[in-house]
């Protein structure tokens, strides 16, 4: 099996050449990586600002720096550049002289096209077929970038930002719907963990002075996290911590061993892999039900990882942010039989409470 056909365009966005000799990683969402590197034979050179992408699907970027690479035997070439996503999160909406936030309202795609405009992107972005959808009067955060500033747009619709460009034209932004998927835990790349704790519930607080001077507040927690200057809790109930803050006044003490101790009310650890099978968007929400406890671990998509080689398909690792207890309950489907992202929709999905 060959790679996907990879097109590359000159300075001006014009298409100029195909080739499957390549290799390619490349990584995209909103933890801050938004990167790639291709691998391509020698006597192929690109430009700095030219294009390089798969037609058709969210993989690609422009051309940040030309290199080389060699082991003595042979040579290729290695180009750094910055996806879609990242070209976007490198722009910043700043309001305007007078304003404190921009605001927005109106026709999706005239908005996408006005912030693309204001930062300068249209000669490569332009809205993709999302005309026709309302967004509510809201504001952006203040010097958020053009992709924060996308996808906080988008998650008031319950929808992503999507990436495609064809082979000709321009990178079009189109919106997908953000997708729940929760498997049963049967698929053997995926997985989770869901750990029961006992945290701590006496908080011995050791402030300014020294001996009997030594300023000493004891905090509490309840059996529901909740916590006060009474003790609910005792013998072989109760788990005691120091907390020693030796420069603290009384009031400062007990405001900071209060955050301490609400910090520590921890009950429940969990972790959830997403599993090789299937596509997933950033955004996404990805869980793992345990039918025989009933118990179920979730967590969003924030960074999707792409590998192609220059002798198969592409290769893909999600990435998930910080786990929650309890699985997502609106379109889930079972992950075994889905494919979604980049605005694909959902394939051969069976909900899990048909």
């Amino acid at each position: 099996m060959t790679a996907p056909r990879l097109l590359y365009t000159d300075t001006s966005f014009r298409d100029i050449g195909v080739t499957r000799r390549y290799s390619l990683k490349l990584s995209f969402g909103c933890r801050g990586n938004n990167s790639f590197s291709l691998s391509t034979g020698a006597d192929l050179e690109l430009s700095k600002r030219s294009l390089a992408y798969l037609p058709g699907t969210e993989l690609g970027g422009i051309i940040r720096g030309p290199g080389s690479s060699g082991d003595g035997r042979s040579s290729h070439r290695v180009y750094m550049g910055t996806t879609w996503a990242g070209i976007l999160d490198e722009h910043f909406l700043c309001p305007d002289e007078g304003a404190s936030h921009i605001t927005v309202s109106g026709d999706l795609a005239n908005i996408v096209e006005m912030l693309l405009c204001r930062e300068g992107l249209d000669e490569l972005f332009a809205p993709g077929d999302i005309s026709g959808i309302s967004v509510p009067a809201m504001q952006l955060d203040r010097f958020c970038s053009l992709y924060e500033g996308l996808r906080s747009i988008y998650r008031v619709l319950d929808c992503r930002p999507t990436f495609r460009r064809e082979s000709a034209g321009k990178t079009l932004i189109g919106c997908a719907s953000r997708q729940s998927v929760v498997s049963d835990g049967t698929n053997a790349t995926s997985g989770f963990t869901i750990q029961r704790l006992y945290p701590v519930n006496h908080l011995v607080c050791l402030g300014k002075g020294e001996g009997v001077d030594r300023i000493v507040v004891h905090l509490f927690a309840n059996a529901q996290g909740f916590v006060s200057r009474v003790q609910t809790l005792f013998g072989l109930d109760e788990v005691e911590r120091k907390y020693d803050f030796s420069t603290a006044e009384e009031d400062d003490l007990i405001e900071r061993g209060t955050e301490k101790l609400k910090e520590l009310q921890k009950f429940v650890e969990v972790d959830v892999k997403a599993p090789d099978a299937g596509k997933y968007g950033i955004g996404d929400a990805f869980g793992v039900l345990d039918k025989v406890t009933g118990d179920g671990v979730s967590a969003h998509v924030e960074q999707i990882d792409v590998t192609v080689e220059k002798s198969g398909k592409p290769r893909y690792a999600f990435i998930l942010g910080d786990a929650e207890f309890g699985v997502p309950t609106p379109k889930a489907y079972e992950a075994a039989s889905v494919f979604f992202g980049g605005g694909a929709g959902v394939q051969q999905g069976r909900r899990i409470d048909d």
